[in-house]
């Protein structure tokens, strides 16, 4: 298997416990978790073999227009890698 970058499903959301502390920071594990199945929150893994090693978020409304604006801006979150 060779390295990829997929979207991710949230049925394997808890896989990126593997690139952040997910207990750690339940709080917003949980938000970020509601905003992936609401649809306000698109995440792509980056996967190496079947590991996940990085991962990068758009968030499409942060209720905020210094972040986002409907239509005409969004907000890139979470852009993190593996410690390792």
């Amino acid at each position: 298997m060779e390295n990829q970058i997929e979207k991710l499903d949230p049925k394997d959301f808890k896989r990126c416990g593997n690139i952040w502390d997910m207990e750690k920071n339940a709080g917003l594990a949980g938000r970020f978790y509601r905003e992936l199945v609401d649809g306000n929150r698109v995440t792509y893994v980056y996967k190496e073999e079947d590991d996940f090693a990085g991962e990068v978020s758009i968030v499409f409304d942060m209720d905020d227009p210094d972040y986002t604006v409907e239509g005409r801006r969004v907000y890139m979150s979470r852009l993190i890698v593996k410690r390792e």
